[in-house]
């Protein structure tokens, strides 16, 4: 496996972890509509609520977080 030169700023890359946190916000959203009824009165209307919360704002955060934080990954002297 060959790494990116930027690797070692996964801690910078904040709108990839924004974006794999709205995407995982909304395929359990997915997955909790098509589950069947039986299954979705095991979910508790608190945690579909925080799932739906999470997936909005992290979906409105990406575009802000790539336009501010990784431009600080291209340079050497933010290390």
């Amino acid at each position: 496996m060959k790494l990116t030169q930027d690797a070692r700023h996964w801690r910078r890359k904040w709108s990839t972890w924004l974006g794999a946190v709205a995407a995982s916000a909304a395929g359990g959203l997915g997955v909790y509509a098509m589950a069947p009824e039986r299954a979705q009165n095991l979910v508790p209307d608190w945690a579909l609520g925080a799932l739906i919360t999470v997936g909005i704002v992290a979906g409105l955060l990406v575009p802000l977080a790539t336009s501010i934080a990784q431009a600080s990954c291209e340079t050497e002297e933010n290390v």
